[in-house]
Parts: structure tokens; C-alpha cells; sequence
């Protein structure tokens, strides 16, 4: 059968802070928030084996303030924006699943993207399934993602990529 999903929803949040004295004292904040989701649809092709394809929507928002004083006197409070954007990619993937009983399974994704917003735009999740209900599981286990772009301007050429890996922990409700 096949069907539709929000597989994934990820946010980040990230700040930093730093400050400088001296003749002028300087102080700067950097914050850069985050999120990707997922929606896709699936197709069993197999008895443990699904076709996935869908879109991953990343957005990314970052500024930076800066304010410097002398003597306790103000002398510049700016807030910069840099980034405000959204971006799709079409992706297409595998997932194959492995139950060892009807509460306990295994399940192992991987997709790419096949055009979009961004030059990379990659995954690949480990995880196992405790089903404790009809409609309810929870899951653990491991993701890397990589999303990245290689950037032209004028002179400037630079390479940004984005990766995110780790454990993860998650509940899913079925429908």
C-alpha cells in the first residue's frame, strides 16, 4: 500500500555571544534558527521495502547584533539581518523494515535529493520501533543529514554545508 507522511520535523536553535574591551568596548550576538521537515509518500514495493518521495523544506533565519560603546557611551546598535530563506528539494528514497515481533522492529531510510534549492541534500537514519499500541510507537536510533551549497560571487567562492547527526528519540502516530 502506500502512504502520506510528515516523517521528520527538526528545529535548531543556536546563539552565541562575544564580547571585546578596550578603548571600544564591542559586543556581538550571533542567532541562527532552523527547521526541516519532511512530507513524504511511500510506496510498498516489497514486503519490507518502500519507495519514499516527497519534499524537504529547510528554513534558515540568522542575524547578528552589534553594539559598541565608549566610555559607557553608545555608539553603534545594529541589528543585522544576513539570512531569511526557504528552501525545497525534491528527494527520493529507500526504507526497509524488519519486525521481530508485533511490538518490536527495525527499520533503515536513506534518500537524496533529486533537484531542488540546494547543491546537497542527503540522509541516512538507523531506527528501532517499540510499538505499544494500534496507533502509537516510539522510535531511537541515528540520522545524519547533510545539506549544503557551493556559493559564486563576484570574486568570493565558498562551500556551506550543514550537517546534523546523532541519536534521536521520537514518538509517530498512525492514522
Amino acid at each position: 500500500g502506500s502512504e502520506m507522511c510528515i516523517r521528520d520535523s527538526n528545529y535548531l536553535d543556536l546563539r552565541g555571544e562575544s564580547t571585546r574591551s578596550g578603548l571600544v568596548d564591542t559586543e556581538t550576538k550571533l542567532k541562527m534558527t532552523a527547521g526541516v521537515n519532511d512530507l513524504l509518500a511511500s510506496w510498498r514495493v516489497h514486503e519490507r521495502v518502500r519507495l519514499l518521495t516527497g519534499i524537504r523544506h529547510v528554513h534558515s533565519t540568522v542575524r547578528l547584533d552589534i553594539s559598541s560603546s565608549i566610555d559607557g557611551t553608545e555608539i553603534l546598535n545594529e541589528r543585522v539581518p544576513i539570512a531569511d530563506d526557504d528552501a525545497f528539494d525534491m528527494l527520493f528514497g529507500v526504507s526497509y523494515d524488519h519486525w521481530f515481533s508485533e511490538r518490536w522492529g527495525l527499520i533503515i531510510n536513506g534518500d537524496v535529493a533529486l533537484f531542488g534549492d540546494n547543491d546537497r541534500n542527503y540522509s541516512a537514519e538507523f531506527r528501532g520501533i517499540y510499538r505499544f499500541g494500534k496507533l502509537n510507537n516510539v522510535w531511537f536510533g541515528y540520522r545524519y543529514l547533510r545539506i549544503g551549497n557551493d556559493v559564486e560571487e563576484d570574486s568570493l567562492s565558498y562551500r556551506l554545508d550543514t550537517t546534523q547527526h546523532g541519536p534521536m528519540l521520537g514518538w509517530a502516530f498512525t492514522f
